[in-house]
């Protein structure tokens, strides 16, 4: 350094010799083809002159790419953060390709249809592997009794006759029967095997008189089909016994009733819990490579060298989301996709998630600020984002569900929609609840998607939390708040203080003798030099006072 100033401080010297040496070497380029007044003249005809000197003088490369600065920066550092991301193989797994993983899972599992409807089906004691004990209560005015036991299949029914004594009330003939059974036979099988036993007090198989069978039977409630098996059981042995032909049979079939519109309701939201959890695991994966990739540039000071080596802030953020945006749209496109293939009644929730994918990056650059490892910011993110996506929203969902609870639940539900993860995990539950809404509001159609009453407010608040969570990006890059303390406090720029600073008498004696110099007369004057860079919103002084 002390060399580079002895050398300019003495040029004034070698001034004129260095003039002399520069024409005669003009002289000589020139001569043989044209005069040197001839030379000038040229010079000057092609725009060279000495009115243009000045300007000449001021022309800088910076001037001339001013208006494209930027879009070179934005450029440069998109094909950097492109090249940089996909060839972090990891990276890419964990922000593409298992999130795509988990979203068709979950579509799988939620086109399972887990209310089945069952296939009609005969009802026969056949189905039953065991004999089924059968007591059968009579008394001693039916002659044609054993008639009517005989058309019992055996291989089927273990029969067990119980006499009881006449009444005129039958209902006392039928508690002396149940107390028997009760008291004596040891009560009635809890199996599903038994369907129940009868009693009859009534029957008549006499030609020349009206011919008739009365039966009263006791149905055994343990079993799902027992009244209508019994109900089979009983008439076939009376038309057997009345028409004398132990051959006829007939044959019932239950068709069970098709479910209902709250169970229909209820699958369906079901499958938007499970569509909804599932989705919450793959959407938190997408921001990890981000909040990974950011800390690493602070934590490396990759960011650092960028700015000071002339890139702006702006350039630098819009061309992280750009790059951002369209990875993420990968997994956010292949969720859209498959919502359409599989038929998923999720009307418009690819309003949601393309709007996710604009949400999420601000939200998760904001968030980066509180971390100084990347690893540490990889894995909190996922754990962050898992909280406010899988479990927050199904909180919110429960409490929605339970009457006393449903009213404070419908105004606690805004609060955490600011968070992008939240919100679209939100709307997939509701647009999938819609029908129970209906059903509980007593409307006959379910309101709209897109509604505030249903997932209108969470495509809002996704829309509200662009702009939001940039806002608190650039505060907490520009540490605006930083500064706002520091200037109550009353803290001086530390890049202006000149306290405590050696300066070496050498170098001050040529700062004195520079500032002394006429720049008329020198090639290369450098006086009182500073370069102060902004780093994070801070100046840092490069160079002082050389």
């Amino acid at each position: 350094m002390r060399k580079f100033f002895f050398k300019v401080g003495h040029q004034n010297e070698e001034e004129t010799d260095t003039k002399d040496a520069i024409v005669d070497s003009i002289k000589e380029k020139i001569e043989g083809t044209k005069n040197f007044n001839d030379a000038i003249d040229e010079k000057t005809s092609n725009g060279i002159n000495n009115s243009d000197e000045s300007e000449i003088d001021d022309y800088t490369i910076a001037e001339q790419s001013e208006k494209n600065v930027f879009f070179l920066h934005f450029y440069a550092l998109s094909v950097k953060r492109f090249l940089v991301s996909f060839r972090q193989l990891k990276s890419s797994l964990l922000e593409i390709f298992i999130p795509m993983i988990f979203m068709f899972s979950g579509l799988i599992l939620a086109n399972i249809d887990f209310i089945l409807i069952p296939a009609p089906f005969v009802l026969n004691m056949n189905n039953f592997p065991i004999k089924n004990d059968l007591y059968i209560g009579y008394t001693q005015n039916i002659p044609d009794f054993q008639n009517y036991i005989d058309t019992i299949d055996t291989e089927i029914f273990s029969v067990s006759t119980i006499a009881t004594k006449q009444d005129p009330n039958i209902f006392n003939t039928l508690s002396e029967f149940e107390g028997i059974v009760f008291k004596d036979k040891g009560g009635y099988d809890k199996g599903i095997h038994n369907a129940g036993n009868n009693v009859i007090y009534d029957l008549k198989i006499d030609p020349n008189a009206a011919r008739k069978c009365q039966v009263f039977g006791f149905s055994n409630g343990f079993t799902r089909d027992g009244a209508p098996i019994q109900m089979g059981n009983i008439l076939n042995s009376c038309l057997k016994t009345l028409l004398g032909q132990k051959d006829f049979n007939l044959k019932f079939t239950n068709h069970p009733f098709p479910p209902t519109a709250a169970a229909k309701a209820g699958a369906k939201a079901g499958s938007g819990s499970i569509i909804a959890f599932l989705f919450a695991i793959a959407f938190s994966m997408i921001p990890t490579g981000v909040a990974s990739y950011l800390v690493n540039e602070r934590e490396n000071n990759v960011k650092h060298q960028q700015m000071i080596s002339g890139a702006s802030m702006v350039s630098y953020w819009i061309s992280n989301y750009v790059v951002d945006f369209i990875r993420s749209m990968i997994p956010m496109g292949f969720a859209i996709i498959l919502v359409f293939a599989f038929n998923v009644d999720l009307p418009y929730i690819w309003v949601h998630f393309i709007l996710f994918a604009m949400a999420i990056h601000p939200f998760t650059y904001a968030t980066t600020f509180w971390f100084k490892k990347d690893n540490v910011a990889q894995i909190m993110t996922i754990i962050l984002n898992i909280f406010l996506a899988g479990f927050l929203p199904i909180a919110v969902l429960v409490l929605q569900t339970i009457p006393s609870t449903r009213s404070a639940a419908m105004i606690i539900r805004w609060f955490p929609r600011i968070f992008p993860s939240y919100s679209v995990v939100s709307a997939i539950m509701q647009i999938s609840i819609r029908n129970i809404i209906a059903l509980v509001s007593g409307e006959d159609n379910p309101p709209a998607a897109l509604s505030f009453e249903v997932a209108g407010g969470d495509a809002l608040f996704l829309v509200i939390g662009i702009f939001f969570w940039w806002g608190v990006t650039i505060i907490l890059e520009m540490k605006i708040l930083e500064r706002i303390f520091r200037r109550n406090e009353g803290v001086t720029d530390a890049s202006r203080r000149t306290e405590n600073i050696h300066i070496d008498s050498d170098v001050n004696a040529e700062e004195i003798r520079c500032g002394e110099l006429n720049p008329q007369n020198c090639s290369v004057l450098v006086n009182q030099l500073r370069k102060v860079y902004h780093v994070n919103g801070e100046p840092l002084v490069a160079v002082r006072n050389i």
